[in-house]
């Protein structure tokens, strides 16, 4: 028969499970989440998963590149998934979710190593739906369990017991150790993270004296989990031998700070969005007010992952080559870091606070859903775009009609072909250093540094791109071979066939040459000139 607390930790599972499922069932709302770089890693991982596929010419066109960055593992670990569900966009999906489901647990024991109510672990859900999400940042969203999963395991080193058999002691340090080392090859700001919280955890934590020789191995249990930084500097001597050559940017400290709640909760910007994000916080506000006490024991210890987390994320740049919003990031993470705070007591209060909680965390799922559904309504019929598309083609697009007052997700649309027939496509992430997918062939030339459809819209240049690329994607009825300076079409139409008309996206293929299958081509609709001076400038 059960014990009481078998019982209670079933349940508390069950809650775990249900919450962030639900929490996670808008990444299920449409073939395409609207995340600006899901496509992008999408494309990384089908390309990885079709390495060997002669079609889809990855081999050719790409080299993986593990030793020139760090940022490869959730890429690899996806193609290994895509493998097996036949579809890179699902197994992202699969991936995320089951993130999203090992958020709460982690959190649980990293609560339950300083001492917390794991139930707490709940109001981490919320915290899933960042604005690190909706850009696709998804190593990062995927890291952050990995991250409070290694600080938990680190904290039960420290806490060992002396009366400890070494086999307990050497499985608590070495599951430290290697679930740390899994976080730079995730993402190097969680690292960062992990590091400063157990650094000072491993200089400051006090501990009762050990007679004899396991004092000496009770320092070593200290230190060995921190070496995970000694692989962080070996990879860096590595990937960066010839220098690292990238700008940096910072932004002042009262802009960082200010940026915490809008990285944490302003997603979508929608008024239902900030309803249920002060439901919330009231919920978080009043457990910590119905827990508060004078007691000032172990506050340090609980309050120091906060501290870390706010220091990584004020020190860290903003800006680092082509990756942006690099420290701003980590602002769900220092909302995670506030739980160790708070004390759930058996009061009335306390419960209907973490309901509050609760239910603000399930109202922003539902706006998420919401926002999901509404943005894949923008893409049209796009699948019949990708079916026209043949594999291991070379693709342009162009974005020259956006139609969003804030935030547009679909940038980067050439890489959902990629995800499922392979091929190239320019204004790519396989053209910035930091992606672990580099181009062997080059385009005729660089993307913009920002890759923003505001920059990208007009970057085509009829001549040198249209006799690299094979098909040519534009959002918005617009003739891609005419400005609005141009009083004529460049002669390079003459080598392109409108095939698909898909609102908002129009699909023009070259010409194939004789003897072959001839284009379907459709008449060409009223299109007005590109909305660009001319080809080859930008506005």
């Amino acid at each position: 028969m059960c014990s009481a607390s078998t019982l209670r930790r079933a349940r508390r599972a069950g809650w775990y499970l249900a919450l962030s499922l639900l929490v996670a069932a808008p990444l299920w709302s449409a073939r395409y989440p609207p995340f600006s770089d899901f496509t992008e890693h999408a494309a990384v991982s089908a390309a990885l998963a079709h390495f060997n596929d002669p079609a889809w010419r990855v081999r050719e066109l790409f080299t993986f590149a593990p030793w020139a960055t760090p940022y490869w593992l959730y890429d690899l670990v996806v193609a290994l998934v895509a493998r097996a569900t036949g579809d890179a966009v699902v197994a992202h999906k699969l991936v995320l979710t089951l993130s999203c489901a090992a958020l709460p647990w982690s959190t649980a024991g990293f609560l339950r190593a300083l001492g917390r109510h794991p139930g707490l672990a709940v109001l981490a859900c919320s915290l899933f739906w960042s604005r690190a999400l909706q850009y696709g940042l998804l190593p990062f969203v995927a890291s952050i369990p990995v991250l409070f999963w290694a600080l938990g395991l680190y904290v039960r080193v420290l806490r060992q017991p002396p009366t400890a058999t070494v086999r307990a002691r050497a499985a608590r340090v070495v599951g430290a150790l290697l679930v740390s080392c899994v976080l730079p090859f995730l993402h190097i700001a969680t690292f960062a993270v992990f590091w400063v919280t157990a650094a000072g955890y491993g200089l400051l934590w006090r501990r009762r004296p050990v007679p004899g020789r396991w004092s000496r191995a009770m320092r070593v249990d200290r230190v060995l989990p921190l070496a995970s930084g000694l692989v962080v500097i070996a990879y860096a001597a590595v990937a960066w031998r010839d220098g690292l050559d990238h700008e940096l940017r910072f932004r002042g400290f009262g802009r960082t700070l200010a940026s915490i709640p809008r990285w944490s909760f302003d997603v979508w910007h929608r008024r239902e969005e900030a309803i249920f994000a002060a439901i919330y916080w009231a919920g978080c506000l009043g457990v910590f007010w119905s827990g508060r006490s004078r007691q000032v024991r172990l506050l340090l210890v609980r309050a120091w992952p906060l501290f870390a987390a706010i220091l990584v994320l004020v020190v860290l740049p903003f800006q680092l080559g082509a990756v942006i919003a690099l420290n701003v990031r980590l602002a769900p993470i220092v909302g995670i870091m506030v739980l160790p705070l708070l004390r759930l007591r058996k009061s009335w209060w306390a419960r209907a606070s973490a309901i509050a909680g609760v239910v603000g965390t399930v109202g922003q799922a539902w706006v998420a859903h919401c926002a999901t559904v509404d943005a894949q309504a923008s893409l049209g019929d796009f699948q019949r775009i990708i079916a026209a598309v043949p594999p291991g083609s070379r693709i342009f697009y162009l974005p020259l009609e956006t139609r969003a007052s804030g935030f547009f997700p679909w940038v980067r649309m050439a890489a959902a072909i990629r995800a499922e027939k392979g091929g190239i496509s320019q204004f790519s992430f396989t053209q910035l250093p930091h992606w672990p997918l580099q181009n062997r062939v080059a385009p005729p030339k660089a993307p913009p540094a920002s890759l923003a459809a505001a920059d990208m819209k007009c970057w085509f240049d009829a001549a040198t791109d249209g006799a690299f690329y094979d098909v040519l994607l534009v959002r918005g009825a617009y003739d891609p071979f005419r400005g609005t300076s141009d009083t004529v079409r460049h002669p390079m139409a003459d080598q392109f066939e409108l095939t698909v008309v898909a609102p908002p996206f129009y699909l023009w293929e070259r010409r194939r040459p004789p003897g072959a299958l001839p284009l379907r081509a459709l008449p060409q609709p009223n299109l007005l000139p590109a909305p660009c001076r001319a080809w080859g400038t930008t506005e």
